[in-house]
């Protein structure tokens, strides 16, 4: 009998360890499901070149989806960026209710060859969520034939003095061939007479072998002259000149040259 008592505490021991252990771990998971976001594709791919092989800047802007899979509101407190070739808009910290979704606008700047990755990071108002990391994976150009990138805008020169001579170093990446002794790139003739391009220096950044192509980083100076006076405004494009000038190449930004607001002024 002491036999048998001792086996039935045993089993009603294990019993109430099991139930409680069951109810410990339900309680453990309603909590965890609390709070909770999903962030829809992870890692993000993003492409210089489209699905029609139209090739555009290395500038791209995408949107990251957050929704709230949990059971309360959270509010998000910010989003931070691993490299500066990536910048988060802000999200307005407005609460984010159960099953709603808001986007995150980014902004990347491609490589102008290869891949590269980078990194968001989202945190939450009183860390009511782990910090979660979403990866951007930045697919540079294909080297499928030569071409310029450019990583700038529209220009806008300012004059100080009417007639001043201005002047703007830039850089452009080319994909191109690989030449015994030559480059492909030769320079810029500008629509404009008053501005001139010169050769500063040129620099190799990778041989892509297979393909007899290199990747190279030019450098440029412009100069030009400014209006002569208030009411002109003088607007140029720079046009490569290549080896192969039957192959078209991605335009160039437009530049823009005017006077200076206070000479505007001091003249009137």
């Amino acid at each position: 009998m002491s036999c048998m008592r001792a086996w039935r505490t045993i089993f009603l021991l294990a019993a109430v360890i099991l139930i409680v252990t069951g109810v410990s771990m339900r309680f453990y998971g309603a909590a965890r499901a609390r709070y909770a976001m999903s962030v829809g594709e992870n890692p993000v791919h993003i492409h210089a070149d489209r699905a029609d092989g139209r090739r555009e800047g290395l500038r791209r802007r995408v949107e990251v989806p957050v929704r709230n899979t949990g059971r309360l509101p959270f509010r998000i407190r910010q989003v931070e960026t691993s490299c500066s070739c990536t910048v988060a808009g802000r999200v307005p910290g407005v609460s984010i209710a159960p099953g709603q979704q808001v986007t995150i606008p980014v902004e990347v700047y491609l490589p102008a060859y290869g891949e590269k990755s980078t990194r968001l990071t989202i945190s939450t108002e009183g860390d009511v969520i782990p910090q979660t990391d979403v990866e951007l994976r930045l697919h540079g150009p294909r080297s499928n034939g030569p071409y310029i990138q450019t990583s700038f805008s529209p220009v806008q020169l300012i004059a100080m003095v009417p007639g001043e001579e201005v002047g703007y170093s830039f850089d452009v990446v080319t994909s191109e061939p690989k030449l015994d002794g030559e480059h492909w790139l030769l320079g810029f003739q500008a629509t404009s007479g008053a501005a001139k391009v010169e050769f500063v220096s040129v620099e190799d950044l990778q041989e892509i072998a297979d393909v007899g192509f290199v990747i190279r980083r030019y450098r440029f100076q412009l100069r030009t002259v400014g209006p002569q006076s208030e009411d002109e405004n003088i607007t140029f494009l720079l046009r490569p000149v290549t080896r192969t000038p039957a192959i078209r190449t991605t335009p160039m930004p437009s530049f823009r040259c005017q006077l200076a607001p206070d000479t505007r002024t001091a003249d009137m």
